[in-house]
């Protein structure tokens, strides 16, 4: 049997390799990418943030997507809650010194630096990959990189959660466009039509980590952890279900009803996010699923 501190080296470059992109492009084109999606509600561009760790002495940066709760301040005033998947944010984590959370707009204009508020769970990178596990952080702006950054996040009008978000469910995607799911859309917003958030990405389809039908889950097998990830066609997201999480949206939080059994079956949704470092929306097809047992 593996030992625990031998499979948790193996694990942490899969989970990195999750979020993983490319340097972010600074341009008028990735200002505007998200508007050029004839579908997605206008104005949800301003609210959908890049983010990225530093990797350790220098390493590779983990990059991902955010995207910023309306309502959710935790004072008047204040600028609202982000939101991301765990597993991007993971270095900031497990090294809170050494590791700053860096968040950008769609052009790759610096925002600030933000710290963890909350997660629905502690952090444990052998959990995280149970497609079961709340695989979700909060995050607040601890500094702004300019009085501009700060107007231009205060001025997002933030990503609204559906009234309803059924527990103990996840969210399972089967993609209705050809970019596939790739690293960088981790933490990505899934909207339903009227632009509410249904849940948040946090992996590419896993049906099985024990190795039956996964698309990841070999390269542990082979040790091959570091092999490139291609887009996969399939994924979960994880409603915004979990306590920990809503207490800490405020007022976005107790606004929404938690369900038991989910409700609907057969949902269009979008997903705005930054796979490659590049500004891309993907179009899926939904269903509410009951979450698996945990193996972990």
């Amino acid at each position: 049997m593996m030992k625990p501190h031998i499979a948790l080296a193996a694990l942490l470059p899969l989970l990195a390799a999750c979020g993983a992109g490319t340097a972010p492009e600074a341009s008028a084109q990735g200002a505007a990418c998200f508007t050029a999606a004839a579908a997605l509600p206008p104005s949800v561009g301003a609210s959908v943030l890049r983010v990225s760790v530093p990797g350790p002495r220098g390493g590779r940066a983990t990059r991902g997507t955010a995207f910023i709760v309306a309502d959710s301040a935790a004072d008047p005033g204040a600028p609202n809650r982000v939101i991301t998947a765990a597993h991007v944010v993971a270095r900031a984590l497990e090294a809170p010194d050494e590791a700053a959370i860096r968040l950008s707009l769609a052009d790759g204009t610096p925002v600030g630096t933000a710290r963890i508020a909350a997660t629905a769970q502690p952090w444990n990178p052998l959990a995280a990959l149970d497609p079961a596990w709340s695989d979700q952080a909060i995050l607040t702006l601890a500094r702004f990189d300019s009085p501009a950054a700060e107007a231009a996040f205060r001025a997002a009008p933030g990503l609204a959660p559906a009234r309803r978000q059924p527990e103990g469910a996840l969210l399972d995607l089967r993609l209705a466009d050809g970019r596939g799911i790739a690293p960088g859309l981790s933490g990505a917003p899934v909207l339903s039509a009227e632009g509410r958030v249904r849940g948040i990405l946090v992996q590419r389809r896993i049906e099985d980590w024990s190795g039956g039908a996964s698309t990841e889950a070999p390269l542990l097998r082979r040790g091959q952890v570091g092999a490139r990830l291609e887009p996969a066609r399939e994924g979960w997201a994880q409603p915004l279900a979990a306590p920990a999480i809503l207490a800490a949206l405020g007022p976005a939080g107790r606004a929404v009803e938690t369900l038991a059994v989910p409700g609907d079956t057969d949902l269009s949704v979008m997903a705005p996010g930054y796979p490659g470092g590049r500004c891309t929306v993907v179009t899926a097809h939904a269903a509410y699923r009951p979450a698996p047992m945990r193996r972990f």
